[in-house]
């Protein structure tokens, strides 16, 4: 029992609900000045508002010359169906195209703007690159100047440092030669030393000897002097 009557209200409401969902599509007003919107499905019943031309309304139901329709304005009511269309209204294309153009030119507008802002930014951009580049060219003929300076620099050390060890190699000679000199005139004067030291004691030895010589010729002189005086006297004293 209980599944019969839930079937029951299952039917009952799609029967409801189906009407609704089969008619629930767009309509528009034609261009009839004035379409009344009803309680009910025939002139008999009130009127609740007067419908505008090309004015949107949702379709809800459709009983042979009328239907329930809803307002943008969320009125429900019943409106002759001869003066609904389901074909976009020209004048609400129109407008929508107008709105459509409206958007692009304001988009059209807010690209070019875009644009010039980015073509300056380009040009900006460009510029800054250009002096970079030209910056960094005067740099880079600097370097290469710098670096030829320095590879001339860098040669004319290196023809030094050769000179230098050239020289260096003369010198090393010429100190090992002013050795050999210096112990050959060391060797020199320690041989003039002792050759001065021996003539020294042979001269000194040969002045000792010609002294005692030449005192010896004195002595033996003034010995044959007295013998000879002697020898007078004695002579003198026998003569007498």
């Amino acid at each position: 029992m209980k599944k019969l009557v839930l079937v029951l209200i299952v039917l009952l409401a799609s029967t409801v609900v189906y009407p609704m969902v089969l008619y629930a599509k767009t309509g528009y007003v034609t261009d009839q000045l004035l379409l009344t919107l009803r309680e009910g499905p025939n002139k008999s019943f009130s009127v609740i508002k007067v419908l505008k031309s090309n004015e949107a309304v949702t379709i809800l139901e459709e009983q042979e010359e009328y239907l329930r329709v809803e307002t943008g304005d969320n009125e429900t009511g019943w409106v002759e169906k001869q003066y609904i269309t389901y074909d976009t209204p020209g004048p609400l294309i129109i407008a929508s195209l107008n709105d459509k153009v409206s958007r692009l030119e304001e988009q059209i507008k807010t690209l070019e703007s875009g644009m010039d802002e980015s073509q300056q930014k380009y040009a900006s951009q460009s510029s800054e690159l250009n002096q970079k580049a030209q910056t960094l060219e005067a740099q880079l003929k600097d370097a290469l100047k710098n670096k030829d300076a320095a590879q001339d620099s860098l040669q004319a050390i290196q023809k030094k440092h050769d000179a230098l060890v050239e020289q260096s190699k003369n010198v090393i000679e010429i100190q090992k030669a002013n050795q050999a000199l210096t112990r050959e005139n060391t060797e020199l004067q320690t041989a003039l030393s002792q050759m001065e030291a021996k003539l020294s004691n042979q001269f000194k030895t040969a002045m000792i000897k010609w002294f005692l010589a030449g005192v010896g010729v004195l002595l033996l002189g003034w010995i044959m002097g007295k013998s000879l005086t002697g020898g007078r006297k004695k002579s003198s004293s026998l003569l007498d």
